[in-house]
């Protein structure tokens, strides 16, 4: 067992709700790795589980990964071009791509602006930041 810090939500709620504390993560089983976040991003399906608007199983909880068909089926989102998935014929395909493009981000050709860093600790402020509109661009977590 390891323990790693978190923001997690207690309760619906505004962005007061959400505590930024450590907690207790498993080993990895079969078939899953520990990974390092060395940045997280921050939107909208967020603000939604926190809200209630996309309900949560229990509390307390941590925001899970974005989930497109989860958002689809709860009539949520509305999608107007193809995602990666269209364009791939393989997995083999998926992973070649993946090394083109981390090697084109590393080699400096390609730049990704990230214009808000919030540290982890300040989760409440940057849901607030999202809420009320006062981000630009691309926002994200670091812990």
């Amino acid at each position: 067992m390891s323990r790693v810090n978190a923001v997690r939500i207690h309760k619906y709620g505004g962005p007061e709700e959400l505590r930024y504390e450590e907690v207790e993560v498993g080993e990895p089983g079969p078939g899953e790795a520990r990974i390092r976040h060395t940045a997280i991003g921050l939107n909208f399906t967020d603000i939604h589980h926190r809200t209630g608007r996309y309900p949560v199983a229990e509390f307390p909880h941590v925001i899970p990964p974005f989930d497109l068909f989860r958002l689809n089926r709860m009539g949520s989102l509305y999608v107007t071009s193809a995602g990666l998935a269209d364009y791939l014929h393989s997995r083999d395909e998926l992973l070649e791509r993946a090394v083109d493009l981390f090697s084109t981000l590393k080699s400096g050709a390609v730049r990704i602006s990230v214009k808000q860093r919030y540290p982890l600790c300040d989760a409440v402020r940057a849901h607030r930041d999202l809420e009320a509109r006062r981000t630009v661009g691309s926002s994200i977590l670091v812990p």
